[in-house]
């Protein structure tokens, strides 16, 4: 009797072994499918990125009316480079842009279901942080896209009177920046000033305004007027990031010359 016993023991040890063993092996098989489908599916993050900032979109000249594009593209209407963005489209994706586009619908417009989410960021290559230190004095501090200080940057800064004029006459003064990242410009100070400032190195240029939303760049050493303001930066996103599944791409693009870093994520 107590052999018996112990048969019917072992038995049912042996038998939830199975059990278990046939549980975990289905929810792996069921999570590599899953881990496959979200490659596969990850595989268009580079595709729709590609798509953002080597395609102008249609109508190509969307930027410059208040219309949704049927098709969603950033470049440039017409450019023999490539990832050469349009300032009025890049503008549209800011919500403080009168005619902006929600990211829900330009994931409509790329094509995807509900069930992805994206982010795309576009921030200048040197992040340029002017500090008015008064009576025409500027502590001008430099860091690059990762927020690295960047030394030996050359600085350069335009004291322009505001409003503009084109034929007016303004102060420029230039420094290289330090280990720190950081600089000082000093102007002979005028009431009713502002500064434009240029950081570059080594063919790279970022461009920063102490005053937001100036229509205004710098051309060939020149201050000019813009059709557009200076793009300080763009956070666009369908969602908080909420997924360890993510695809991350990133790229380097110019707009208006600047030189700008773009990263985009993809998860579902």
């Amino acid at each position: 009797m107590q052999a018996s016993i112990e048969y019917i023991i072992a038995g049912l040890t042996i038998l939830s072994i199975l059990v278990v063993a046939e549980t975990n092996m289905l929810t792996l098989i069921v999570h590599t499918l899953t881990d496959v489908q979200q490659e596969v599916s990850y595989g268009k993050a580079e595709e729709i990125l590609d798509t953002l900032l080597l395609s102008p979109g249609y109508p190509p000249d969307w930027g410059a009316d208040s219309a949704v594009p049927e098709l969603m593209g950033l470049a440039v209407q017409s450019s023999t480079e490539e990832y050469i963005l349009d300032p009025k489209k890049v503008l549209r994706l800011t919500e403080y842009s009168d005619h902006y586009i929600p990211p829900a619908t330009t994931r409509s417009i790329l094509g995807l279901d509900r069930g992805y989410q994206f982010s795309l960021r576009i921030i200048p290559f040197f992040i340029i942080t002017i500090n008015n230190q008064g009576n025409g004095t500027y502590t001008i501090s430099v860091v690059n896209y990762r927020g690295v200080p960047a030394s030996n940057v050359n600085v350069t800064g335009y004291y322009i009177s505001i409003p503009f004029r084109y034929n007016a006459t303004y102060q420029i003064e230039s420094a290289i920046t330090g280990v720190d990242g950081t600089c000082t410009l000093t102007f002979d100070y005028t009431p009713n000033s502002t500064l434009l400032v240029c950081a570059s190195q080594l063919g790279v240029e970022s461009l920063a305004a102490e005053e937001s939303n100036l229509n205004l760049k710098v051309k060939n050493g020149y201050v000019v007027e813009s059709e557009t303001p200076i793009i300080a930066s763009v956070e666009y996103s369908t969602g908080a990031l909420s997924q360890l599944k993510k695809d991350v791409i990133t790229k380097f693009v110019k707009i208006d010359g600047y030189t700008y870093y773009v990263d985009f994520i993809l998860w579902r």
